[in-house]
């Protein structure tokens, strides 16, 4: 999924909330990068759309592209350290996932205890 206000966004929150008692490995991607206590509430949030019945058996979020609009729309707004931060971390996010976040995920889903 990709992250859309601080959860998944609308179509896989409708894809997750229909698919009952089955097992899942959620990877998300995120605009805004670095922080494991972000990446923490995203999941959080999108593990509310899960059914009860349902079994988490592991996550990875990393950073991901945002489209070019969001940094046209970054751009417009009146010039602030924030803004500048928020254009910062947009050119961080150009090209992720990359090979790092990509093996990240890999050791992620190598780890997960399938037995019940």
């Amino acid at each position: 999924f990709w992250t859309d206000r601080g959860s998944c966004d609308p179509g896989m929150a409708d894809f997750l909330q229909k698919c009952g008692p089955k097992y899942f490995f959620l990877f998300g991607t995120a605009g805004f990068g670095g922080s494991d206590a972000y990446y923490g509430q995203i999941l959080g949030n999108v593990r509310k759309n899960l059914s009860g019945a349902a079994r988490l058996l592991g996550s990875f979020v990393c950073q991901g592209q945002m489209p070019d609009a969001v940094r046209q729309r970054y751009q417009a707004m009146e010039p602030s350290e924030n803004r500048d931060r928020m254009l910062d971390n947009f050119d961080r996010a150009v090209g992720h996932p990359d090979a790092v976040d990509i093996a990240r995920l890999k050791e992620a889903v190598r780890g997960l205890n399938w037995t019940e």
